[in-house]
């Protein structure tokens, strides 16, 4: 019998797919395998692994070179590097920049992430370039998953983003996200502690939506990076800097904590509670990341922080989102925060009671909107 073209094209659709859908990808070698992350600094692994990020150099600027010498030696290196992962030998942050670099460099998916995860943990300790080493190979280990471009605003976004790359390797299951976490030094052994508290504050977010019949945020969609900050003038310099304004323009004296362009800058625990008792403790401190969290969700449910109404509404709301407790003892119900924002109640202090006096509320004109550069701090002597 004979086939037509329409009853063959389905058998091959069928035969392409069994086969795995087009070329089969490049093997990994070497393999990615029995990688120790927490080892011990070798200062001779140091010295050699500084060499292979220099021969890498060196043979991508050496124009004679050809493609199957420099595969070959691209495996040499990462042959090595992999010896010394495997052995706990790349614990340095330096080293760990090093790895990422040689792996980057890789021919699998494997590689790609693997390079991603070590630029991350030379990110979180202090290397400032691996951000975009951790981006680029981030953003060519979602192409090689099969990410796909996305239309943001009737445009064509050329690459994948953070969120994507967030939501594909540190997402949890309950809706969190373990994003990086830049720490001082001083604060590396507490690393697991912080980053619980991260976790827990995002919890507290999202659970107080869903109270509110609100959809639950999810982290991957507000923030890319947590960099925690020992002083307070080291967190004002870098807050000028994500408003792209002076390093000499005053921040907010009680301002401990902002997410700003999907980065977040905190003070250490024991400097936020210095700044302020109300920070003070495993909860002050995450509630301080819980407020964070919940203005950007804010402003996405609104539109903007003007929309949200008066400043102390909106910071009033964020207070209430990240489950800071107040003093005041009134009970502010789904029902009476929805009738604000249907505009079936007044914007006033009378109808919001908790969420006024919680931020102390403007002297004058409760309902207007004042202008200001950034978020307006809660009054802190309203806090527990």
């Amino acid at each position: 019998m004979k086939m037509t073209r329409a009853a063959l094209l389905p058998l091959l659709l069928i035969l392409w797919a069994c086969s795995g859908g087009g070329p089969a990808p490049s093997p990994c070698k070497p393999p990615v395998e029995g990688i120790v992350w927490e080892g011990t600094p070798d200062p001779a692994v140091s010295r050699q692994m500084e060499a292979l990020v220099a021969a890498d150099g060196a043979d991508r600027s050496t124009p004679t070179i050809t493609l199957a010498a420099l595969q070959a030696n691209d495996e040499n290196r990462r042959t090595e590097t992999m010896s010394y992962l495997q052995t706990g030998k790349i614990a340095l942050p330096e080293d760990l920049f090093r790895a990422a670099v040689i792996f980057s460099r890789g021919t699998c998916p494997d590689h790609q992430e693997l390079a991603v995860r070590a630029a991350r943990r030379a990110w979180e300790r202090g290397v400032a370039e691996a951000w975009n080493l951790y981006q680029q190979t981030g953003i060519r280990w979602m192409e090689a998953q099969g990410e796909k471009p996305r239309v943001v605003e009737g445009r064509l976004r050329a690459w994948p983003d953070l969120e994507s790359l967030n939501r594909r390797l540190w997402a949890k299951g309950d809706g969190t996200c373990a994003v990086p976490l830049k720490l001082p030094a001083s604060l590396e052994p507490r690393r697991a502690e912080l980053e619980s508290a991260l976790l827990a504050a995002q919890r507290r977010v999202r659970e107080s939506a869903q109270d509110l019949g609100w959809e639950q945020p999810s982290a991957e969609g507000l923030l890319d990076r947590v960099a925690v900050f020992e002083t307070k003038t080291d967190l004002d310099r870098v807050v000028n800097q994500l408003r792209e304004t002076a390093s000499t323009d005053p921040v907010d004296p009680l301002l401990a904590g902002l997410l700003e362009v999907r980065a977040l800058v905190v003070l250490a625990p024991e400097s936020a509670a210095a700044l302020h008792p109300a920070f003070a403790g495993d909860s002050g401190w995450e509630g301080l990341l819980a407020m964070a969290l919940a203005r950007p969700f804010l402003r996405r449910i609104a539109g903007s922080e003007e929309a949200m109404g008066p400043p102390w509404f909106h910071e009033g709301l964020a207070a209430h989102l990240a489950r800071i407790p107040m003093k005041s003892r009134e009970d502010f119900k789904r029902q009476d925060l929805q009738a604000i924002l249907d505009g079936r109640a007044p914007l006033d202090p009378q109808a919001c009671g908790v969420l006024y006096r919680s931020t102390g509320g403007p002297a004058t004109d409760p309902t207007s909107i004042l202008p200001r550069r950034g978020p307006v701090t809660v009054n802190l002597d309203e806090l527990k």
